[in-house]
Parts: structure tokens; C-alpha cells; sequence
């Protein structure tokens, strides 16, 4: 039984010390991040650095570093992606997925049918 009160103690300490730090930290960013500051900028240029590719690897197996080559290797990559993609045949499950995603009884398409209709039948 103490270890169990003990457990709920430290589970609620911690989630009160979580709570303390988010708003410490809201605190912060409404103080020094509202205006045009170096805070501000700081924050933005961290949060880039983890969306930045720094290398990329071609069909060769290849490693570029050079940020056109980087945007020449994705670019070709992504339109075989999507050329490939495109010339497939649509299977059955997709259309499936698309026609029960749909709102049954909103405008009907050009048959003048509602999506219901292929829905249930």
C-alpha cells in the first residue's frame, strides 16, 4: 500500500513540476518572444536547424553536401516518386477509401448522385 502512495506521489510531483516548467516557459515567450527580439530569432534559427538537410545520397550511393546538388538529387527523386505514382492503376482499396471518406448526402457528382448511394450499394 506505501508503495503504491509513494508511486501517485511521485507521478504527481512530477506532472506538477511539468506543469510549473510549461508555464515558466509561456511566461518567458510572452515576455521576451512577443516583440522582434533576439529571443525570438534565437527560438526560430534552433527550431531550422532540425528541419536543414545537410547531405543526401544519389541512385549512385553517392553523398552530396552541396545544397544545389541536395536540391537537384531530391528534386528527380520526388518527380520519379510521383511520375511512378501517378501511372498506377488505382486499386480497389483506395477507391474504397476514398468513397467512405466522403460525406454521403452532400452535392451529388455529375451522375446527379449522392456518394450514399455508392456508399451503401
Amino acid at each position: 500500500m506505501a508503495k503504491v502512495i509513494a508511486k501517485d506521489i511521485d507521478k504527481l510531483r512530477e506532472a506538477d513540476e511539468i506543469y510549473w516548467n510549461q508555464q515558466l516557459s509561456r511566461l518567458t515567450w510572452r515576455v521576451k518572444g512577443d516583440r522582434n527580439t533576439g529571443f525570438f530569432h534565437a527560438v526560430s534559427a534552433e527550431k531550422g536547424k532540425f528541419n536543414l538537410i545537410t547531405a543526401l545520397q544519389d541512385h549512385l550511393g553517392v553523398w552530396h553536401r552541396d545544397p544545389t546538388q541536395i536540391q537537384h538529387i531530391a528534386s528527380n527523386i520526388l518527380e520519379e516518386t510521383v511520375v511512378q505514382r501517378l501511372q498506377q492503376d488505382f486499386t480497389r482499396e483506395e477507391v474504397k477509401l476514398c468513397l467512405f471518406s466522403m460525406i454521403g448526402d452532400k452535392a451529388p457528382g455529375p451522375d446527379r448522385m449522392l456518394a450514399l448511394f455508392f456508399q451503401h450499394y
